[in-house]
């Protein structure tokens, strides 16, 4: 990276770090003569062509019951609170973003240091009767002894046998993700 895109990288960090505000970024071509006037909209596409990382967007209920996407993808209407998806502009009412894990782990197996830290999991030693890490419990542990099936064909290899497999865990303890907090996923 050039030095321009360094100094928006850091300017950046220190905007997300101390919860700066769009508007107050905004001043600080202002605030410091020297300092190229980014503006958080511009700043933000850089940042977006840099990572080459772009959210997506989907569509869900107003109240937050479900998204539209799989089996709902084509709905209309909540299928719990019959609620409608569109405005009558043909807008989503409520809509929120989510990032893929694909590209955030190939990012991650093209930095050498992080690839290294990755291996953590293949070279992790548990101890017997202790628990000290996720990588201590049961389920990993029973997964590890057991062969992997797809399409109801068991393959000749088991889960997390290999150096660059990647465990991956989604742990929820009932979480409204959007303002209207009315139901909890």
């Amino acid at each position: 990276l050039g030095d321009e895109d360094m100094h928006l990288l850091r300017v950046w960090n220190w905007k997300i770090k101390h919860n700066v505000t769009d508007s107050a970024f905004d001043d600080l071509g202002h605030a410091y003569p020297g300092c190229k006037p980014w503006k958080a909209k511009a700043a933000r596409r850089r940042i977006e062509f840099l990572s080459k990382f772009k959210p997506k967007i989907g569509h869900c209920c107003i109240n937050s019951c479900c998204a539209y996407d799989g089996k709902n993808k084509d709905l209309d209407k909540c299928p719990f609170c019959k609620e409608l998806r569109y405005t009558p502009a043909g807008l989503p009412r409520q809509t929120w973003k989510y990032c893929s894990a694909i590209p955030q782990l190939v990012a991650f197996y093209r930095n050498p240091d992080i690839v290294e830290k990755m291996k953590y999991r293949h070279n992790y030693q548990s101890e017997e009767g202790v628990i000290s890490d996720v990588f201590d419990g049961l389920i990993y542990k029973t997964l590890r002894e057991k062969n992997v099936t797809v399409g109801g064909v068991e393959q000749d290899y088991k889960f997390f046998s290999e150096e660059t497999d990647v465990a991956l865990a989604l742990a929820t303890d009932g979480f409204a993700p959007f303002r209207k907090r009315k139901q909890t996923c």
